[in-house]
């Protein structure tokens, strides 16, 4: 997780302590459990179920050999929908993620990752309908998109598999650097500017 903040901000072109992180989710906070559903939000489960897994149970291997990791294809065998919505304002985000196909001989994946916005994006976030090869390692994704305007985004991770062994998505991170937030740095120079104003008017 921490490598693809490093890499985020270095596409966002902001240092890691002034760039903005609204999403993270590496699922390592849950006990891991079959048709998991009460994540924190605003992630949340739809349409379907999910599962989340230990590395190492299962025959399944989590980004970076441990933790967690979510197998988006619940023990139903209906393939659930992990999603996240959020209102953003103007500037620059990356989207990122690591996911792999399926690790337990099952057929080929298609996965799919949506989202959902208005006009005023610029950008390419994610990918959609790629096929996922069995036993295909982790990749990981970022996707550098910019808003100029504020917009209520939705993201979301599915498979189309519906057979109880799916695609693993790990390590979900969103960071921006929105535009017209003063920096800790600008804000401290701000106050001294004020401070210096004061005191140049009791001394008149």
């Amino acid at each position: 997780m921490l490598k693809q903040a490093i890499f985020a901000t270095a596409i966002l072109g902001a240092s890691p302590a002034s760039a903005t992180v609204f999403f993270s989710e590496n699922f390592d906070s849950y006990t891991p459990s079959l048709n998991f559903a009460a994540f924190n939000p605003p992630g949340q489960v739809i349409n379907g179920t999910v599962d989340v897994v230990a590395n190492g149970s299962f025959g399944i291997t989590c980004a970076g050999g441990s933790g967690n990791c979510l197998d988006m294809d619940g023990s139903t065998g209906d393939s659930g929908v992990f999603t996240f919505t959020l209102t953003l304002g103007p500037g620059s985000y990356v989207l990122s993620f690591d996911v792999s196909g399926n690790q337990r001989g099952g057929t080929d994946d298609w996965a799919y990752v949506l989202s959902g916005w208005s006009a005023g994006l610029s950008g390419t976030v994610g990918w959609s309908q790629t096929n996922l090869f069995s036993f295909i390692g982790f990749q990981p994704f970022l996707a550098p998109f910019v808003l100029s305007n504020t917009q209520t985004l939705t993201f979301s991770w599915s498979t189309a598999s519906n057979d109880n062994v799916g695609p693993i998505l790990d390590n979900v991170l969103l960071v921006g650097d929105v535009i017209g937030v003063p920096e800790p740095a600008m804000l401290g120079l701000f106050g001294l500017g004020l401070a210096g104003v004061g005191l140049a008017r009791r001394r008149r």
